[in-house]
């Protein structure tokens, strides 16, 4: 069989693959964003704040965190459950409505608690777990939760991107072990700051180091690989590199771009890329830049 028809047949079964319907009826619109790992910690409500610490007391300001108005507090605690305790947990302020402890399924598994996932607020059916400080133990009922991952994002951002309260979208983390989470909730509020926030399970799968930055999909994986970006915009947006023409990025092409020291190719929305031009370029550090017209 001719080199020519084989090539035709193999970007036919490739096109075909990456064309597979993604049960969602609309454009890719990607940002990059920082991503945050937050380890176990508390938030107490006024009354479970003064059985700990007495009464009137008010949570002493360590420094405050990425998103405007919260901080860590100087205070700490320790969590019991069946199996375990864990001492020195963080106390987040200000105080809440109702206690919550924002726990990893390996802390779960020390404590022997069974916390579901849950957005940050959503305490149905959260676990029980004792609090403990300066002597002093409380029961929070329904209070333990497995937070799940979630993006901060303030409006003007969410217009830009059209991105709605409580959608949901992918990130893809760039690290040294790039892993895309599926699902990801995006919470938009007036005061937010852009950030997206995993806990330290999740940190430690995808080599996280602090720094770290993700891309936002919000209609599924790009289609032509996890290195593979379409912009708008000016945020993140990378500066222009080496543009290829043809209607399939091989391998060879990804390896000929690298040997002259290209560290981004730009395709049409119509060209193939191959599975293995995927694996070398995320190996070799070249971005594949999507172009939605030429």
């Amino acid at each position: 069989m001719e080199e020519k028809v084989i090539r035709e047949i193999v970007a036919q079964a490739v096109k075909a693959y990456w064309e597979k319907p993604l049960n969602i009826n609309r454009e890719d619109y990607v940002m990059e964003i920082p991503v945050e790992a937050s380890a176990r910690h508390v938030h107490l409500s006024r009354e479970d704040l003064e059985t700990l610490f007495g009464d009137n007391y008010e949570l002493n300001v360590k420094k405050s965190i990425s998103q405007p108005g919260q901080f860590l507090s100087e205070e700490r605690v320790s969590l019991i459950g069946p199996k375990g305790r864990m001492d020195n947990v963080a106390v987040l302020g200000p105080v809440r409505d109702r206690t919550q402890v924002e726990l990893s399924f390996t802390d779960c598994r020390s404590l022997g608690i069974n916390a579901p996932v849950r957005m940050s607020g959503e305490l149905e059916e959260a676990a029980d777990i004792y609090i403990m400080a300066n002597g002093i133990v409380t029961e929070a009922r329904s209070s333990a939760i497995v937070a799940k991952n979630h993006i901060h994002m303030p409006p003007e951002d969410a217009g830009k991107y059209r991105l709605k309260n409580g959608e949901q979208v992918n990130v893809r983390v760039n690290s040294s072990r790039p892993i895309v989470f599926e699902g990801v909730t995006v919470r938009v509020s007036e005061d937010a700051r852009p950030a997206f926030h995993i806990d330290y399970d999740e940190a430690n799968a995808c080599g996280y180091k602090q720094g770290a930055t993700g891309v936002i999909s919000a209609a599924g994986i790009n289609r032509s690989g996890g290195s593979c970006r379409q912009w708008e915009g000016t945020y993140g947006k990378p500066e222009p590199g080496e543009v290829f023409k043809g209607k399939l990025l091989s391998e060879n092409e990804i390896y000929k771009a690298y040997k002259k020291g290209v560290k981004k190719i730009e395709v049409g929305k119509e060209t193939v890329v191959t599975p293995l031009a995927r694996d070398y370029a995320g190996e070799k550090k070249v971005d594949i830049i999507c172009i939605k017209e030429r």
